[in-house]
């Protein structure tokens, strides 16, 4: 959501101070404006991911300060869905996120969007693919993309969007409809890929280079990313005995 945030004026910006509470709910219905409440609600669903999906996971003390209330909220939603994954940790989080854009005016594009992202978590967190949650992903795709705000957005932040659409499609098994979604995104920058093949050596005991696969991408637009580097995904060395961490290929030209 880096360019959702980027748009919106770093609506996540403010994570740390979320888990600086211990009372949830309290600490919510205190906050004043509008714009802190949304900030505190997009905070949450943010450290919810994180403790349940990305990592890192966590303090204990703070883990525990907010699974105290937890068990109300993983009731409450189990009510609802008797199938929810029963290591689901900080239910609270995910509800206190879900009240509020459940609540909130949907005239505005970023309600949808947060909601749309409530309701595929909220999947993920099941075991099995839920039909309702599926109809109801599909209305909000489609009140968002006829949204004005959504006409008015910059190619950046409406490819990252439409690709999010996409996986949601692709999640849900609707294999042709996530496809329309990711072709409109590559039209928008005019990305496009073909498989190719160089020669080159993966193995550091190999003596001759021999056909590799590769995937070779063209990009019309110049398209900025404005993530920080810290939060790019890193690499993660092999430290393998026998496999090279990159294709050794013999035109040293081409990147991996």
């Amino acid at each position: 959501s880096s360019g959702i945030n980027a748009e919106y004026g770093q609506i996540s910006e403010v994570d740390d101070d979320l888990v600086c509470y211990t009372k949830i709910p309290d600490s919510f219905k205190k906050l004043e404006s509008d714009r802190a409440k949304l900030v505190f609600a997009v905070s949450a669903l943010n450290v919810f991911v994180q403790n349940n999906f990305t990592g890192p996971m966590l303090s204990a003390d703070l883990l525990k300060s907010i699974e105290n209330e937890d068990s109300g909220a993983t009731k409450r939603l189990s009510n609802i869905n008797n199938k929810m994954n029963p290591l689901v940790r900080c239910m609270k989080l995910y509800e206190l996120c879900n009240d509020y854009f459940s609540s909130q005016d949907y005239s505005l594009m970023t309600n949808q969007l947060f909601k749309l992202r409530c309701i595929f978590i909220e999947q993920m967190l099941m075991e099995d693919i839920s039909p309702d949650l599926f109809e109801r992903s599909e209305k909000l795709i489609s009140v968002i993309e006829d949204h004005s705000e959504f006409v008015s957005l910059s190619k950046e932040v409406k490819c990252k969007i439409l690709v999010e659409f996409g996986f949601v499609y692709l999640y849900f098994q609707h294999i042709s409809k996530s496809r329309r979604y990711i072709e409109m995104a590559k039209n928008i920058i005019g990305f496009n890929f073909k498989l190719t093949g160089a020669l080159g050596k993966r193995t550091k005991y190999q003596e001759k280079a021999l056909p590799q696969l590769r995937v070779e991408t063209i990009i019309e637009e110049n398209i900025t990313d404005d993530t920080p580097l810290e939060n790019e995904p890193q690499g993660i060395d092999l430290n393998d005995d026998t496999l090279f961490e990159k294709i050794s290929f013999k035109n040293k030209n081409i990147q991996n």
